[in-house]
């Protein structure tokens, strides 16, 4: 069964002292094994092997049988309720309500997390020596328990070892061990310090401890060791036992009618006291408390959260733990005084309003509103809490016979990447005493709008893993797993056909056999030619999809692209001239020289899936899935990376639902044939567009059911997946492009802001992907520029020999044969290189294509729709007519105003009045990019910063 880290401290039961840390405890100084021996003259240093009391526990253990204490009374009448006691002997954590790291309270510890998990990473250690004539009973009444080793923190993160070395025989001394954790006030409690005395006074040490009463979630499982007469020359790891001496209390709603329990108090408790250490190996202290009584309280009532115990119990909900994860209460072991009693806070739904305003009692069950609130009592006076005992009151309205309990998972988030491992009792009292483990299965119910059970459903399709059934028993309870994935989100406004189209798309392709993009046009039909590859490839549903390693236009209808190549500047990552399109293949790399793939970024979550980012098998493409619960519209940029996860090459991919093949004919100046174009066919959006749309990811509910096989005991709880917040409001975006670059930057968010991105992969130093804004003080080579997909490299135009394009003068990386030009109109269709960044069939325009427009072939600014998902654009005319002549929509195309990412600062800029688009040519100096600039009302065509980044509408080839 899988045992994932999760929550405060991870469930994990593995055998701890066993197996798993065989190799790393044992690498003492002298490379000792454990058990082994020495010669005479042999030191080495101190190091341990850890675990707890939980995994010398039989898979059956002997325990009190559930005992009934009586029946709970209300304040203001009311049926009564039963409460049954049931002991396990041990203490296990549940795991529900944990998070991996950051831990503020160290919740039942078990033996793997113990030792690995932040927080309980260690323990504190003391150490005595007396003369190995003696026992330490004979010798403790002389000797200081730290004589030898005072308050020292021994880590996992170190195997365990120390500095400190063993006495040897010489020094003809014994040790004794004390052993505790949590050692230190910076890990599993902020307050330990403070809760947490030690006496090292002459004897075994003493504990003093106050337990946290102002806030449960602080109380934290205290466990020791203790190891004694251990012979001075021992030389080799030694082990510690560690035993949990707190008592974890519990309680559970048995069966329940349709109510919230608001809270949960013990009165009368002792909350401070004194642990002495045992006198002998293995074994548990004692516990001598104070005169201080308080109430400790769950929920409302005296707590700093002050959040119900359980909002709402159905009358289909049952045999669930009402306090698990944070929640567990770890108090003294105590004998209950005078005065100890358990009362819970209650308010009851009425079941019928018109039928019955009395119980059988004679009590009134509702108020006006429906309901009724009642306190129940108990008294538990005389009871006795016992050191690393777990025990649970459930409260019932009918009998207890075999225990099946559920210790529910917390809410799952949203996203998808909680993880939950719970915990499931499952078993019968046989022999006297003895308990039986017992299988159990899983059942799944609807949630129904007002929040009850409804019909029985097929697992959701939103669980990704989970754990149907315990069949093979190891002990009496079995750890519960649950995974769900990421919702999908709903979208609400704006362009909402821009999410429902790709989410209602059949998906196509599989994982054997994936879609091949470069076989493909932008709209998803089969090329005519063959095979055409790119730097950009369109997706417009779910799928399993794949495209071959080459650099971007390499290929064309099936061969090798010869004009592609023949730029002057076809640079590969490594600096070197490319000699092949297929990047495999180039200057004799290799497929063995291929690594891996990766993301790089994704502008929504797990849009592209990232577990399925791959290499083919031949290692000659790569191959991703997107599923069908996960797409909207949104870019991801993925590249290949060698054996050093140096990146080589990489692709953008765009989803999206736009009609790609809906192209606008826009006129040139020239009407000469034969001096280069005369119209060009653009689309009509930008690379990367994503319309404006209201997201929602909505919570999501159902039931699970437990069923005891041999009983047909059931206990059923609610899952709930959190919604991720209120509906917002996404702007349209588009991403943005450095000059002559073949991936894009990352777009803008809402306003002048970076959009969220996801999923980034590691480098090779082991840190995300981040998007970075290089400022250039000395020349980026080209090769460096396509090592760093997500870097974009900016610069102040007054000093072009900072551009990392001026390095040697590329001015062709978008335009093969191109040069420097005027501002005045240039004509020749773009001749697409290796790094242009459009689609197939696609390139950047040349700066001809925008020659007819001016400020009277435009309208003014027309704002932004935030209900259409519109940006606020400025129509132009196709054909160079005054926009005032113009008669159809049809006549126009619109740009859209997005902004751009500023030369100075890389930062996005001015996105609700500006726009810009790039050509393909490099104008003036070799240091400034031809562009389209869209500013309020002004539309001209002018020289401008090739670090800035801007958008690109495709004109086709």
């Amino acid at each position: 069964m899988k045992h994932s880290m999760k929550n405060k401290l991870a469930t994990c039961i593995s055998l701890f002292a066993v197996a798993t840390l065989t190799a790393g405890l044992t690498s003492c100084a002298d490379d000792l094994n454990e058990g082994g021996s020495a010669t005479p003259d042999m030191k080495s240093k101190m190091a341990f092997k850890v675990f707890t009391q939980d995994y010398l526990d039989a898979p059956t253990t002997r325990a009190a049988q559930p005992e009934e204490l009586g029946y709970m009374t209300s304040n203001n009448g009311g049926e009564a309720l039963s409460v049954v006691e049931v002991i396990d002997n041990s203490i296990t954590s549940d795991g529900s309500g944990r998070t991996p790291s950051g831990t503020t309270r160290g919740i039942p510890v078990e033996n793997l997390e113990f030792a690995t998990t932040t927080g309980y990473n260690g323990f504190k250690l003391m150490a005595a020596t007396y003369d190995d004539s003696k026992t330490w009973l004979t010798a403790k009444d002389d000797v200081v328990a730290t004589n030898f080793i005072n308050k020292l923190d021994v880590l996992g993160t170190n195997d365990f070892e120390t500095e400190y070395i063993w006495p040897g025989q010489e020094a003809a001394k014994k040790v004794a061990f004390f052993a505790w954790a949590p050692y230190t006030n910076t890990t599993a409690n902020t307050s330990v310090a403070s809760d947490l005395t030690v006496d090292n006074e002459q004897g075994a040490p003493k504990l003093t401890y106050t337990v946290p009463v102002d806030n449960v979630s602080k109380q934290f499982d205290l466990i020791t060791a203790t190891a004694v007469d251990v012979p001075g020359d021992h030389n080799n790891v030694q082990q510690l036992q560690f035993n949990h001496v707190l008592s974890c209390i519990k309680f559970a709603a048995g069966n329940l009618r349709d109510c919230k329990i608001t809270d949960i108090k013990l009165t009368n408790i002792h909350y401070k006291g004194t642990y002495t250490f045992p006198d002998a190996t293995g074994e548990m202290g004692t516990w001598e408390n104070t005169g201080d009584l308080k109430t400790i309280c769950i929920g409302k009532g005296e707590t700093a959260d002050s959040k119900d115990v359980q909002s709402r119990i159905t009358d289909q909900e049952a045999n669930f733990i009402l306090n698990a994860g944070e929640k567990n209460l770890m108090m003294l072991p105590q004998t209950l005084e005078q005065g100890a009693q358990l009362q819970v806070s209650f308010v009851f739904n009425s079941v019928d309003m018109e039928e019955k305003k009395t119980d059988s009692n004679g009590a009134k069950t509702a108020e006006n509103n429906g309901t009724i609130s009642r306190t129940y009592t108990i008294d538990l006076s005389g009871r006795r809490w016992e050191s690393g005992k777990t025990y649970t009151y459930i409260l019932t309205t009918n009998s207890v016979n075999n225990i099946l309990l559920v210790e529910r998972p917390a809410n799952f988030s949203f996203n998808g990447t909680t993880e939950a491992t719970f915990r499931v009792s499952s078993y019968k009292y046989i022999n006297g005493g003895q308990t039986q483990p017992l299988a159990w299965t899983t059942k799944y119910y609807a949630c129904t709008e007002d929040g009850s059970m409804g019909e029985e459903i097929e697992k959701p399709s939103w669980i990704e893993t989970t754990t149907d059934a315990a069949t093979n028993l190891t002990g009496g309870y079995q750890a519960y797993d649950m995974k769900l994935v990421a919702q999908q989100m709903t979208a609400t406004g704006g362009a909402v056909s821009a999410i429902t189209d790709l989410q209602n798309a059949e998906p196509i392709g599989t994982e054997a056999e994936p879609v091949d993009l470069s076989l493909r046009d932008v709209m998803g039909n089969e090329l005519a030619n063959g095979r055409s590859t790119a730097n950009c490839y369109v997706v417009r549903q779910p799928g399993w999809y794949t495209f071959p390693l080459v650099y971007g236009n390499g290929i064309r209808d099936g061969a090798e692209n010869g004009e592609s190549l023949g730029s002057t500047t076809k640079i590969n990552a490594d600096g070197n001239t490319i000699n092949n399109a297929y990047i495999y293949l180039d200057n004799d790399r290799g497929e063995d020289a291929i690594g891996d793939a990766v993301i790089i970024w994704q502008d929504a979550p797990q849009l592209i899936t990232p577990a399925s980012v791959q290499l083919t098998d031949d290692k000659h493409g790569i191959k991703f899935q997107i599923e069908k619960r996960h797409i909207t519209q949104g870019n991801a940029v993925l590249s290949v990376r060698d054996n050093d996860k140096k990146i080589l090459w990489s692709w953008h991919i765009w989803v999206t639902a736009a009609d790609l093949g809906n192209t606008a004919t826009i006129k040139t100046a020239n009407n000469d044939p034969s001096v280069g174009i005369t119209s060009a066919e653009l689309m009509r959006v930008p690379l990367g567009y994503c319309d404006g749309v209201t997201m929602e990811y909505k919570q999501r509910d159902f039931f699970v059911q437990i069923i005891q096989t041999e009983s047909g005991k059931t206990a059923t709880f609610k899952v709930t997946q959190d919604a991720k917040e209120t509906a917002k409001y996404y702007g349209p975006n588009a991403a943005y492009y450095n000059w002559g670059r073949n991936v894009p930057m990352l777009p803008k968010g809402n306003g002048n802001t970076d959009k969220q991105y996801y999923d980034s992969s590691k480098d090779n130093a082991g840190n995300k992907y981040t998007f970075t804004k290089y400022g250039c003080a000395n020349n980026i080579a080209l090769g460096t520029v396509i090592q760093n997909p997500f870097t974009l490299y900016y610069s102040n135009p007054a000093n072009n020999t900072a551009y990392w394009i001026y390095a040697t003068k590329n001015l062709d990386l978008w335009n093969v044969g191109s040069s420097v030009i005027s501002l005045t109109a240039y004509y020749p269709q773009t001749k697409k290189t290796i790094y242009d960044p459009c689609p197939v069939g696609y390139c950047v325009p040349s700066s001809g294509v925008y020659s007819l427009i001016s400020v009277s072939t435009c309208s003014g600014q027309i704002a932004a729709n935030t209900e259409q998902g519109m940006p606020a654009y400025i129509e132009t005319t196709l054909d160079g007519t005054a926009y005032a002549n113009k008669t159809d929509n049809a006549d126009v195309i619109k740009f859209p105003i997005l902004g751009y990412r500023y030369y100075s600062s890389a930062e996005v800029c001015q996105s609700e009045v500006y726009g810009t688009l790039s050509t393909s040519q490099m104008g003036n100096s070799g240091g400034e990019a031809c562009r389209l600039q869209i500013y309020n009302n002004d539309i001209k065509y002018v020289a401008w910063s090739a670090t800035n980044a801007v958008m690109v509408l495709p004109c086709k080839q």
